[in-house]
């Protein structure tokens, strides 16, 4: 399975699935929020703590930066797909 092309990466520092939004670390260390809306576009459904990631950065409504796509490069959900194709 490639890499997908997404300029930044990290891991996801805090997932709150209740409240559908958390935080991913990125690799030069800044905090990035990301919304549930954000997983929806990518077809997923939830991220978990720990689970390394690829994303792209934009401006929120509020002009802040935060997670705009994102894709799970190493995980429970990537562990689980390459099991079942195999």
């Amino acid at each position: 399975m490639s890499e997908p092309r997404l300029p930044f990466a990290g891991r996801v520092k805090t997932w709150k699935h209740e409240r559908g939004f958390g935080f991913v670390r990125g690799d030069d260390g800044r905090d990035i929020f990301v919304q549930q809306s954000v997983l929806r576009v990518a077809r997923l459904s939830s991220l978990e703590a720990g689970q390394r990631v690829r994303f792209d950065l934009g401006p929120g409504p509020d002009g802040r930066v935060r997670c705009t796509k994102i894709a799970i490069v190493e995980g429970a959900c990537i562990k689980a797909a390459r099991e079942i194709s195999m």
